[in-house]
């Protein structure tokens, strides 16, 4: 009888700790689950930031391709364009040559017509240019 009133009162006492110790627990997981859910929802965030700067890469990737491409093609134009300037200018320095050889035998055989000398640069006629 008074041991079993002691019996319950330290039942109670018992019951009365394991839903403080629960409370507690309870309170101490709340933060803990909110925090779990702020850092799952920041995840989720930088996941779609880094999946949209992998697409950015991608297409400054292509873009960087279709660059490299017009820069050799433009790089085989210019070499084209070297040769064919290379080209002419052995033609003109050819025909100069052939030009001013013609000059130089008619030049030995009298003067030049005036048609001739006025087609030719001064240099040629042994005038300094003013």
């Amino acid at each position: 009888t008074e041991l079993e009133a002691e019996v319950v009162k330290w039942e109670q006492k018992c019951l009365e700790l394991i839903a403080e110790k629960q409370m507690a627990l309870d309170t101490a997981i709340l933060p803990r689950d909110i925090l779990i859910s702020q850092l799952e929802r920041k995840v989720g965030q930088q996941e779609d930031s880094l999946e949209d700067l992998r697409r950015e890469r991608d297409a400054c990737m292509g873009k960087l391709h279709e660059a490299s491409t017009r820069l050799t093609d433009m790089e085989a134009d210019l070499t084209a364009l070297r040769a064919t300037v290379e080209e002419k200018q052995s033609v003109i320095e050819a025909i100069q040559h052939s030009f001013l050889d013609q000059v130089e035998d008619s030049t030995s055989l009298g003067p030049l017509p005036l048609s001739v000398t006025s087609s030719l640069p001064l240099a040629t006629h042994g005038h300094a240019m003013e």
